[in-house]
């Protein structure tokens, strides 16, 4: 609830589907959403930390489902070293959360929230968990509204007929056009 500006690391579909909701919804008076984890890029790292030397409360949530990835896991120690030198290291840990179970000890270890990230459910598809819907409430994105209506589209899905299928007529069509030889697709 006091967050200036909270940032998200993380790589691949568990960023970019919350990110994606993120821009869409969120009312203007919440605190910033920054994004990190993508890149090993020290000029970007270093613009991202100046940027949140203008915020007076920082949060950071590393999503990352095995904490393998380079990326996030740079972004993650740099980040945690300038709460930690920003704040001490008491309130540091309450400024961290890590989604993902092997984030878990760390968790654990260190005094950050932890929160899960689903084992058998790939990143693009965890927006509707812990990975996705915790940046989105921090965001200001009316989560419980939002997840009633996935509840309501599956509901839907499930009850209509073929030919009226929102989701069996995309999947077709998409076959479709692959038969015709168009097998690069651009969601945008």
């Amino acid at each position: 609830a006091d967050a200036d500006a909270f940032v998200v690391i993380g790589i691949g579909g568990s960023n970019q589907a919350a990110r994606a909701v993120v821009k869409a919804l969120r009312p203007e008076d919440g605190p910033a959403i920054l994004w990190a984890g993508n890149t090993i890029s020290a000029c970007e790292t270093a613009r991202l930390l100046k940027e949140l030397d203008g915020y007076q409360s920082v949060y950071i949530d590393c999503i990352a489902k095995n904490f393998e990835t380079l990326e996030p896991g740079i972004s993650f120690r740099v980040l945690r070293r300038y709460l930690e030198q920003r704040y001490g290291q008491a309130e540091a840990a309450k400024r961290i959360f890590a989604t993902g179970s092997t984030l878990h000890q760390l968790c654990m270890d260190n005094g950050y929230t932890f929160l899960t990230f689903p084992e058998r459910i790939g990143g693009r598809y965890s927006v509707g968990s812990d990975v996705g819907l915790f940046p989105m409430a921090v965001a200001g994105v009316d989560v419980k509204a939002l997840v009633q209506g996935m509840r309501d589209m599956r509901e839907e899905l499930h009850a209509a007929p073929a030919g009226e299928n929102l989701a069996l007529r995309y999947a077709c069509l998409r076959k479709w056009m692959l038969e015709q030889g168009l097998s690069l697709e651009m969601l945008a």
